[in-house]
């Protein structure tokens, strides 16, 4: 097997097979209907999405990248890196992911969906005042922090049941972009999680569920961790791009990829019209897709016929970011 083979497995594949290995226990258990049931599942799949990120990130850069961010490491004197933060921030998504989940599952009757709100404004919050990118003045953090909200809330509203395909998607796009930017070590962590996002998306689409006598009913409603923690993960990744980014393509670019979850509203009518739950997610991963897509054609005809290539003073982009 050739290095790239070798390299592509260790920090791609198999991160992305174990986040599936580690989905199924709750999607298998989670095909009864309950509403506790179903918050598990979502803190479940939550948790095996930012387990495929942070496996990635550790495989490509080691623990300590992260372990830096929370304090002094004796004997370590590799650089504090700040983009690394966004491994730190799928570790905390994961937990509050699970969090979430307790709250939504003993909650009062129609107050689950208060509980996710008020956990997305505070991811947003921790977001805003936490995660720091070179270049980003006060008003910037602010933004950030509002674009985790509208990014859960476009996983919450838009996608709804596809946010799985939807997610697969979304970081596909931001490991091409990445790769298109240099950022090598952030362009296989977004593909780990997106070839993730698509095995536990078959393995859903493929175990399925009735409520109910209701054909309709998907297994996944995405109202809760999964939004939450694809949100804010799509969120930070995206400004980290942003912060980051050359001159290769529009920098516009990485803020647009968060917000491909929206994409889902296109053809809502006919997604809440579907006969089955599989079509209602056919349609709605269709809209993002088709957005997505729109967002590649547009960055191709942008790119520079130099990019990629190294500057003017020898400097390598690749040893910038790894």
């Amino acid at each position: 097997m050739s290095e790239i083979a070798q390299y592509i497995l260790s920090v791609i594949v198999i991160p992305a097979v174990v986040a599936a290995i580690a989905a199924m226990p709750v999607v298998f258990w989670s095909r009864r209907a309950g509403r506790a049931r179903m918050a598990i599942l979502e803190g479940g799949l939550a948790f095996a999405l930012m387990a495929a990120f942070v496996l990635s990130f550790t495989r490509e850069l080691g623990w300590n990248a992260i372990l830096r961010q929370l304090f002094a490491i004796e004997n370590d004197d590799a650089p504090f890196e700040r983009w690394h933060r966004v491994g730190l921030a799928a570790l905390v998504a994961a937990a509050a992911g699970w969090v979430l989940t307790a709250a939504r599952a003993t909650a009062v009757r129609g107050l689950e969906g208060w509980f996710t709100v008020l956990a997305v404004l505070l991811a947003a919050a921790w977001a805003a005042l936490f995660v720091r990118f070179p270049g980003m003045d006060a008003g910037w953090q602010v933004a950030q922090g509002a674009l985790v909200a509208v990014s859960a809330l476009g996983y919450a509203v838009c996608a709804r049941g596809a946010a799985l395909w939807v997610a697969w998607g979304v970081f596909g796009v931001l490991a091409m972009l990445a790769g298109l930017g240099g950022f090598a070590s952030l362009s296989v962590m977004c593909g780990a999680i997106s070839l993730g996002a698509f095995l536990i998306a078959a393995l859903v689409a493929a175990v399925g569920r009735r409520t109910r006598g209701d054909a309709r009913a998907p297994l996944l409603s995405a109202g809760g961790a999964v939004a939450l923690a694809l949100g804010a993960l799509t969120a930070l990744v995206a400004t980290c791009g942003f912060a980051y980014a050359q001159d290769e393509f529009p920098k516009w670019a990485w803020l647009v990829a968060a917000l491909l979850p929206f994409g889902g509203y296109a053809f809502a009518p006919k997604a809440d019209r579907a006969p089955s739950a599989g079509a209602s997610t056919f349609w709605r991963f269709l809209g993002a897709a088709i957005l997505a897509l729109g967002l590649l054609a547009s960055v191709g005809l942008a790119l520079r016929p130099d990019a990629g290539e190294a500057d003017d003073d020898g400097a390598d982009p690749m040893e910038m970011y790894g």
